[in-house]
């Protein structure tokens, strides 16, 4: 069995409603609602998505709980990991409870402690004063959903605050509240725990503080299941309780006192009857038998959703094991609307009415059974939310009716994996295991726009996606919601994720656990990478900022200034292209000394874009400092993005860059470059560093043929290492480290004629239309009138070299196609023009699906002044006077598209 199978992180959504009755609810999926929240990193990965080498961070992240532990007015996070910092779920009695505390005022530097490593399998932490000694101390309920696997006994804990420091394990002493008592009774462990398990293998996973006899203390309400009488006893006997433990005078707690058969998960307090006191409701996720098989109508194990009258506190003192009423609220054989099998309910006004509704996700799988005789699937998978009625006692399932608030294709087809992905709910943790993994996950619901209607927070558990739902608000008849992506990466299992105002600025914000954040996801294998993030909020953008400047144009029309000039850098000489993207408008820059910069705005100010390898790379080579005097001369090359733009593509963002500098030589550029960017992730479409594999990389052992007027164009380079296939290099570029005579360090490009094993052919061509020697000393590059000559560096033995080659690299594999001038769209295909190819021309590429570039037209449309590039006569062009132009380019650069009728 895969190890994932036993991962329950019960991520389910519950939806409290006022009494208004809304026949429908209208989810649009707007991912700009996520540009209100920047990413910060707990622990655990920095990067957009998981890249190798893995970060370990903190193998196993669920379970989260956030509080001022140590009384410093900065609040902690407190998470559990129930398979223990080895990441192994099969290791017995490992499970762990950390503290992580933050380090200055920002949100990206924690220290993390761990605290605990003694726990069977930990799930949630309750932070509370349990000994009355005036710090908090921390309660940890314990073992698996599916503990007999492990062999693990169910418990409640509490670790003890000495009053120390806090990240210290010497702090905190470990106190058993209960743990479950073994039984005559057994059955064989899972092949991988030991020995016999019995009926200590019960779970408990959540627990709420509540005077329910009357006597002035806490007492707290829990739920367990009965792994061991689910998987092997079911037909006899009942494996879900209800549970309540009394306060006793001297601070220990009595019971467990038995509330009712049923729940077992993700429950919720309030008063559901209107009588004064708190009542239950209780999800059930084991509404089938262990053979995957359904219960017959009317048994109550196969009810979804139970609700429990509390008797009140008279009653219970008098008799604590007062059985409560029990009441169906949903049940697959009657339901209108079944959801399945339940895994969180809460309590919130979801529809700002003034009474609560209940909100409930279900934990399903796409997947049909194999185990039973007959094909059998729960599903969909979503979120749902019940008015309460008048009187909920009567009636049912009359007055009971789940309205779906965002749920799963119905008919989905399990085996295709396009379409699983693409669905909201849809698993992708692991497709195929129906019996072991779900989605989604929590569900957490508060208002934090302030329109009065809750927001929703949704981890899609099996879905690797973490959801949030912005509301709206209301019509007269249906509830409306934006939803967005807040972290999204196929199979990484996102755990528990609240609403918190981390920071205390006094917007709240969204803490995550992401249980899977490796780079590659081998569910047969530890899960050794996890992370915690913040999402922090930003103030809602209420007013626009004041204009800098306004002018009025000669038609009359008012011109405001948005920016600072140069967006406060007086390199960004120019705004080369702008773009509206996702609610933010984007501005691509030409700097004169970097290159370029991305900005954008969404309404509160311009913030620059940040890209590793992308606005952070050098594209642009390095040219001997000294040839131009201050500012151009910044030690690199004269690096103008004249020449860029941007344009939505498929829901996607395309930005395209220019390397190089206007004229007839190269000035280092390596070609263009393009990037697009979803919403979420930043990926190369056309670059250097999409193509360089570990075969076209190395160091030069040999050079020859190099210097200059001796008898040939071309200069052998020799890496005696390799052992390449004949040309497989050919038409591929080469990029050399070379050196100065200063000791700077510069860059080399040349095309790649021809190669053997171990040898490659190259040709320099730093200048258009000249036919030059392939020189390896420094030397100096003449160039066109009214512009600046440069060198180039030296290239010697032991210099390390790469190779790029192909459409994906830069410049489309042609280190000449310097910039793109232009993009438009056509017919669904997406057009790109090329600009300053003095050598050979501008030219039209087109892509369908944004990935696979073709070109659309001949270099420089075939025309070409007198001869073509193979010396043919073209019978135009042919300019007296400038016969030094014969086999230029007629069109170096595309400077526009237009779309005709």
């Amino acid at each position: 069995m895969k190890r994932t199978r036993f991962f329950f992180l019960c991520l389910l959504i519950s939806i409290l409603s006022y009494g208004t009755a809304f026949s429908a609810v209208t989810v649009i999926p707007d991912q700009s609602i996520a540009n209100q929240f920047t990413r910060h990193t707990v622990t655990g990965i920095t990067t957009m998505l998981p890249q190798l080498p893995d970060v370990t961070g903190y193998p196993g992240a669920s379970y989260l709980t956030i509080g001022d532990i140590d009384g410093d007015g900065v609040k902690e996070i407190i998470c559990t990991s129930g398979v223990g910092l080895d990441g192994d779920a099969y290791t017995s009695g490992d499970g762990a409870v950390a503290i992580f505390k933050r380090n200055g005022t920002g949100l990206d530097n924690w220290t993390q402690a761990v605290i605990n490593q003694t726990f069977a399998f930990a799930n949630e932490t309750v932070l509370r004063d349990m000994d009355n000694d005036g710090d908090m101390d921390i309660m940890v309920m314990d073992n698996f959903i599916l503990g007999w696997y492990l062999c693990g006994s169910g418990g409640i804990y509490w670790l003890e605050n000495l009053g120390g420091n806090i990240l210290q394990p010497s702090n905190w002493v470990k106190h058993t509240i209960y743990i479950e008592p073994a039984d005559s009774g057994s059955c064989p462990c899972s092949p991988i725990g030991k020995g016999t398990c019995n009926s200590k293998v019960t779970s408990y996973h959540r627990a709420r503080f509540v005077d329910l006899d009357g006597d002035g203390d806490e007492d707290f309400v829990t739920t367990k299941n009965h792994m061991w009488n689910w998987q092997w006893r079911y037909d006899t006997l009942p494996y879900l309780w209800m549970e309540w433990f009394r306060k006793e005078s001297d601070g220990s707690f009595s019971g467990p006192y038995q509330i009712g058969n049923g729940g077992g998960f993700l429950f919720d307090m309030a008063d559901i009857d209107g009588d004064g006191d708190l009542d239950i409701v209780a999800p059930q996720f084991f509404i089938y038998k262990a053979g995957f098989a359904r219960f017959p109508a009317g048994d109550p194990r196969g009810d979804s959703l139970i609700w429990y009258e509390n008797p009140g506190q008279v009653a219970l003192a008098a008799n604590p094991n007062l059985a409560w009423n029990r009441y169906v609220i949903d049940n697959e054989w009657t339901s209108p609307n079944t959801i399945g099998k339940a895994n969180e309910a809460i309590f919130a006004d979801i529809d700002n009415d003034g009474a609560l509704e209940i909100v409930v996700t279900n934990h399903n799988h796409q997947q049909y059974s194999s185990y039973s005789g007959s094909p059998l699937r729960y599903w969909p998978a979503g979120v749902y939310y019940f008015e309460i009625p008048a009187n909920p006692k009567t009636l049912y399932p009359n007055q009971w009716t789940p309205i779906s608030i965002d749920v799963s294709d119905p008919n989905l087809d399990p085996n295709d994996h396009d379409a699983v992905l693409a669905d909201v709910y849809g698993v992708d943790r692991d497709f195929n295991d129906y019996n072991g993994q779900g989605s989604p996950g929590m569900v957490r619901a508060q208002d934090i726009n302030g329109d009065g209607f809750p927001d929703l927070l949704v981890p899609g558990d099996g879905k690797g996606k973490l959801y949030y739902y912005e509301s709206s608000g209301s019509t007269s008849s249906e509830l409306k919601f934006k939803r967005a992506v807040l972290y999204g990466d196929v199979g990484c299992m996102p755990g528990e994720a609240k609403f918190d105002d981390i920071d205390g600025d006094g917007d709240i914000d969204v803490v995550a656990a992401i249980y899977d954040t490796r780079a590659v996801k081998d569910l047969n294998l530890p899960t050794t990478s996890a992370s915690i993030f913040i999402f922090e909020k930003h103030a809602p953008c209420n007013n626009i900022p004041a204009a800098l400047e306004t002018i009025t144009a000669e038609d009359g029309s008012t011109w405001e200034r948005v920016n600072l000039p140069g967006f406060g850098s007086k390199y960004n000489v120019s705004v080369v292209a702008m773009c509206p993207f996702q609610g933010s408008l984007y501005a691509l820059t030409r700097n004169d000394q970097t290159g370029f910069e991305l900005w954008k705005t969404s309404c509160d100010g311009w913030t620059r874009v940040t890209v590793p390898e992308f606005t952070q790379n050098d594209f642009y080579g390095w040219l001997k400092p000294g040839f131009l005097s201050q500012p151009i001369d910044r030690k690199f090359n004269l690096k103008q993005n004249q020449w860029g733009d941007m344009i939505e593509f498929k829901g996607k963002l395309y930005v395209a860059i220019a390397s190089g500098y206007q004229g007839g030589q190269m000035y280092g550029s390596i070609g263009l470059e393009i990037w697009s960017f979803d919403g979420e992730y930043w990926l190369p479409v056309v670059s250097k560093s999409k193509s360089v594999v570990a075969a076209g990389k190395g160091t030069l052992t040999a050079l020859s043929s190099c210097a200059n007027n001796d008898g040939t164009r071309t200069a052998t380079l020799s890496d005696s290492t390799k052992a390449w296939t004949a040309n497989q290099w050919a038409g591929g570029v080469l990029e050399v480290e070379g050196t100065f005579s200063d000791g700077t360090k510069g860059l080399r490009l040349f095309n790649i004629v021809s190669n053997t094993a171990t040898v490659l052919t190259v040709q320099e061509n730093e200048k258009a239309d000249v036919d030059e020697y392939t020189i390896c000393t420094e030397h100096k590059i003449a160039c066109d009138p009214g512009r600046p000559a440069y060198n180039v560096p030296a290239i010697a033995t032991g210099a390390k070299y790469r190779i790029w080659k192909g459409t994906t690299a830069s410049g489309f594999g042609e280190m000449w196609n310097k910039s793109i001038v232009d993009f438009e769209i056509l017919n669904n295909e997406l057009y790109a023009t090329i600009g300053l190819n003095y050598e050979d021309g501008g030219r039209v590429w087109k892509t369908s699906d944004g990935v696979n570039w073709t070109p659309s037209s001949a270099y420089s449309f075939g025309r070409f002044h007198g001869y073509d590039p193979n010396g043919n006569p073209t019978g135009f062009c042919l300019l007296p006077g400038l016969e030094s132009r014969n086999g230029s380019p007629v069109s170096s650069s595309v400077t526009k598209l237009i779309k005709s009728s």
